[in-house]
């Protein structure tokens, strides 16, 4: 037994219930043209039929690059303007228009979120002042994209329908999650026609790829259809390491499935991804503006990029990921006297196999700076000045030299069950979903590292002695490369890990009510969850398991949330929305600090305070979501570098401590506009304010972001089929972390995309991106490398669809 814990604030209780009640006295509107998932029902009269699902969402439901309808808010496909949570959708046609071909070049066009990594290509980013790296993928989560430190592989395209991006907490849906929110990604399956695409591509850093995408059926009635996907794409990277054989990516993607006359569909899906793209970026320090700085620094200190600096940390980037998932999933309706029963059952079992961050770096305590004569500058950027070093760096090195390794190896299946009822009972209508999804999750990891210190060894290898020091220079390239065999062989400092091994058991299972009334013009939700999870870790020491650590989380999440139609008629709907909904983060962390060593810290709870408004319009051509907001997050912990050692003991070790709430406050908007044939307009903006209880900003946040897109296709004339879109990119000031607090500046960045339709089955395109070759940085976590944007960079590409 378990008593729900309401957390919600009274505030958002009574605008939904006062939101629920105003709305009896809107004036009745002509319902309009079905759109989004009933849309899907309609079909010319010469063919049959095809319904689909409570659980799918039909291509129908797009126009240009609105999708109309989702599943991600609610585990079913609903019509947008019904679901009173921000919801964005970025479908197929985006994809393929912008010649995608990271996360992104598309997910830059929606508000608040924004690239924010360490300069290693990783799937990470932020959004609503969190930052996060993994994804859902149908609804379960997906390890295609990477988690945590794997977080630079396994996503592609090639493997993705569309994109689905839920905001804020939604824990009655995912369970534990990023307070900022998820993104869902929904699989490629057999299309209700035949469609083949085949798409070619190169571009700059000696980037290749080649795309085949196959829909048919087997039959002649049409009932069992497959759908292959294949991949293979390969680059030098920014970063022109070439460190093992076997570079690039490969991905076969095929998928069945059987729709029975009678309302049986059921699929087989599987994804076979090996990713060893080189995927090291550039990056650049920041120093201090302020003359005379020195450690530790003060709030209102901010930092500068050294733009002359465009160097990297990583001399040899090894990561890679190898994933294996295979789905199986089966949906059904039925009718139950007057319920309506639809049914999904979903099992998935991956593998996945992989280095986490394995490579060659400079590695020391700090940096060293050195002159154009030779003479060291500084050795902490904390602790240089910009006027001290701007124009005067001839060489940037480290100390020591380190190879880490972490191979990893990971094992699981999760299956779900979701049973959608709906009934009416007098005026309202009820779609009450009940849910299950049970899961293990296996992995084994080792974590080593190999340095080489000593002094006499260094000079050995050709690494130069500065300032009677030994440096090993990283930038403007790296003196010395030793190979992996030379670093165990030579490495005077050791720290080979046992293998560790975690397993995690899931049984979550909850309830989500929508009412709905007078014509749906009325919308509440409510739902409750309870995850219970067990975790278990142990090391592997000469073959035996000896238990390190053994975690029970027991969890109840709550949402309530309200929509009203104030506008439903022939021009569209225009809802307005409020949403209260929360989630928690699993906290495994012990304390290391001397004063209160060896607890557990607490688990993350996060909460939302939303409202907002909707519009489809004008037969969705105009198509918006506003929304303001406020997330608090409790328990929160920051990692902070004990320099001396009086905290843990360990000198410059890092360690973990608890700061109180975290609470992001903002509002966004995301508009999508087609004002006459042929043109289509994206606007997208944001403002957050993420703040820790101690009044520091959260790391690695722009405080504001805006997106602008334009495009024009020619519909007649000589020039019929030449298209061009322009996309600007703007993000705002940011923190770093706890090092240093620095506030560094913003940026921006062109993006130019012609392309023709010709031959009535062929389409060339050709993206330049960073049109103006400007270097800017985007949000980051150190001062030591900042990731900073590309110089300017094309890609061209043939596609031709039959």
């Amino acid at each position: 037994m378990f008593t729900p814990r309401f957390r919600r604030s009274p505030g958002v209780l009574l605008l939904a219930a006062t939101l629920i009640t105003s709305a009896s006295f809107l004036p009745a509107q002509t319902a309009p043209a079905p759109s989004g998932a009933a849309a899907s029902n309609t079909a010319k009269p010469a063919e049959e039929v095809v319904t689909l699902s409570a659980f799918e969402v039909s291509a129908g439901a797009n126009r240009g690059y609105v999708t109309t309808s989702s599943m991600s808010a609610s585990r079913i496909a609903v019509p947008i303007t019904e679901l009173p949570s921000s919801v964005v959708v970025i479908n197929e046609k985006l994809i393929a228009d912008t010649m995608a071909t990271s996360l992104q070049d598309t997910l830059s066009l929606v508000s608040g979120i924004q690239q924010s990594a360490p300069p290693q290509g990783s799937n990470e980013i932020s959004m609503r002042g969190y930052t996060l790296a993994g994804a859902q993928r149908d609804g379960v989560t997906d390890y295609l994209v990477s988690q945590g430190r794997e977080a630079g592989g396994g996503f592609d395209y090639a493997l993705v329908e569309r994109i689905e991006i839920v905001k804020g907490p939604a824990g009655i849906l995912y369970g534990a999650h990023n307070p900022g929110g998820i993104i869902n990604l929904v699989s490629k399956r057999p299309l209700s026609r035949p469609k083949t695409r085949i798409n070619v591509m190169a571009g700059s850093y000696e980037s290749y790829r080649a795309e085949l995408d196959t829909s048919q059926f087997i039959d002649a009635e049409k009932r069992f259809g497959y759908r292959i996907v294949a991949l293979w794409a390969d680059t030098a990277g920014q970063v022109d390491d070439r460190p093992q054989a076997g570079d690039g990516i490969r991905a076969f993607n095929p998928s069945l499935s059987f729709r029975s006359k009678n309302g049986w569909y059921a699929w087989a899906w599987a994804a076979i991804v090996r990713d060893h793209l080189r995927r090291s970026t550039f990056g650049t320090p920041a120093l201090p503006t302020e003359a005379g700085f020195s450690f530790p620094s003060r709030p209102s200190t901010t930092g500068a990029p050294l733009y002359e600096v465009a160097g990297n940390h990583m001399l040899s980037n090894l990561q890679y990921t190898d994933t294996d998932t295979y789905e199986l999933g089966v949906s059904k309706d039925f009718k139950l006297g007057p319920v309506e029963l639809d049914v999904r059952l979903l099992g998935r079992d991956y593998r996945q196999r992989g280095e986490q961050a394995s490579r060659i770096r400079g590695v020391d305590a700090f940096d060293i700076l050195v002159d154009r004569n030779g003479s060291i500058i500084g050795t902490d950027f904390r602790a240089v000045p910009l006027s001290a070093a701007a124009g005067k760096v001839g060489q940037i090195g480290r100390a020591a030299i380190r190879y880490d390794s972490n191979p990893v190896r990971l094992d699981g299946q999760i299956g779900s069950a979701d049973f959608n009822f709906g009934f009416d009972v007098g005026p309202t209508r009820h779609q009450l979903l009940a849910y299950v999804t049970v899961g293990r999750q296996e992995s084994r990891s080792n974590v080593s590292s190999y340095d080489i210190r000593n002094a006499a060894t260094l000079a050995s290898l050709g690494v130069p002695i500065i300032g009677g020091r030994p440096v090993v220079v990283y930038w403007p390239k790296p003196i010395v490369t030793p190979s992996v065999e030379d670093m165990v062989r030579l490495a005077d400092t050791r720290n080979i890990a046992n293998d560790i091994e975690l397993t995690s058991d899931e049984v979550s299972y909850g309830a989500i009510e929508r009412l709905s009334f007078w014509d749906n013009r009325i919308i509440a939700v409510g739902g409750v969850r309870r995850d219970a999870l067990d975790g278990r870790s142990v090391s592997i020491v000469n073959n035996a398991p000896v238990p390190r650590s053994q975690s029970k989380d027991r969890e109840t999440t709550t949402a309530l949330s309200a929509l009203a139609k104030v506008y439903k008629g022939s021009r569209g709907e225009v809802s307005l929305f409020v949403n209260g909904n929360e989630t928690f983060i699993p906290v495994t962390t012990i304390d290391r600090r001397l004063a209160t060593f060896g607890q557990k810290y607490p688990n993350r709870i996060a909460s939302n305070d939303e409202f907002g408004l909707k519009l489809d319009t004008f037969q969705s051509r105009l198509v918006a979501t506003l929304s303001i907001f406020k997330t608090t997050e409790t328990n929160v912990l920051v990692t902070e570098n004990d320099e001396t050692g009086a905290i843990t003991g360990i000198p410059s070790t890092f360690y973990q401590t608890p700061v109180g709430t975290r609470t992001t406050k903002g509002w966004e908007i995301d508009l999508n506009f087609a004002p006459r044939e042929g043109w289509e307009l994206i606007l997208a903006y944001s403002d957050v304010d993420p703040r820790l209880e101690t009044g520091r900003y959260a790391q690695k946040i722009a405080f504001d972001t805006f997106t602008a897109a334009v495009r024009h296709e020619v519909r007649r004339g000589w020039a019929k089929g030449l298209s061009a879109m322009w996309q600007y990119n703007h993000w705002g000031e940011s923190a770093l972390s706890s090092r240093s607090y620095w506030i560094i500046p913003g940026g921006e960045q062109h993006t130019a995309i012609l392309s023709y339709h010709f031959g009535g089955r062929w389409t060339a395109r050709v993206r330049v991106e960073n049109v103006f070759d400007e270097r800017h940085v985007y949000p980051s976590a150190n001062e030591t490398a900042l990731d900073i944007t590309r110089d300017r960079n094309y890609r061209v590409g043939l596609t031709y669809e039959f």
